[in-house]
């Protein structure tokens, strides 16, 4: 069984190297939905940064990540945000941000976006939930205010590039004032 950390080691180490094992992210990736619940921001940026650099479109995996950051974006550090920003602009994952966990998890997940306010929680959009990769583009645009004296350039500069991204799949997001 792997841990959460081993697991983004291993996929953070193969993106790192360019190393492109398709059968290497296929078998880790149930490891890596299963173990979602446990994983923390960073976790999470980290395993999604590293399929979007090898380009390796996880539809399943992203929408079980973009379901845990739903309970955990208020943790998110500066870094890890501008990682998964950029990670989902890569992909554009049109279908609805509806739980493909267990109910359980996905019922954790919800009350954990409830509890912090719902400030991570995705928005509506006219067809029902909001899409997978617009859910998690919202909810990490609405945690940008709390990094308003830490915002780098670099930073910054992906975060604007990414949402160019996202704005050439299918919208203009609609950026928070900071």
């Amino acid at each position: 069984r792997f841990r959460v950390k081993d697991l983004a080691l291993v996929l953070n180490a193969y993106a790192k190297v360019d190393l492109r094992s398709t059968a290497v992210f296929s078998s880790l990736s149930e490891r890596c939905r299963e173990q979602a619940q446990h994983m923390d921001c960073h976790a999470i940026s980290v395993i999604a940064n590293a399929h979007a650099r090898l380009l390796i479109a996880d539809e399943p995996l992203f929408k079980t990540f973009a379901w845990r950051l739903r309970s955990c974006a208020r943790t998110c550090t500066l870094q890890a945000l501008s990682n998964l920003i950029h990670a989902y602009s890569k992909f554009d994952f049109p279908s609805s941000l509806e739980p493909v966990a267990a109910p359980a998890a996905a019922a954790a997940a919800t009350a954990g976006a409830t509890s912090t306010g719902g400030k991570a929680a995705a928005v509506a959009t006219s067809g029902g939930m909001a899409s997978v990769t617009d859910g998690v583009f919202d909810a990490a645009l609405a945690e940008l205010p709390r990094f308003e004296g830490a915002m780098t350039a670099q930073s910054l500069c992906v975060m604007v590039h990414a949402a160019a991204r996202v704005a050439q799949h299918r919208r203009q997001p609609e950026l928070p004032a900071i």
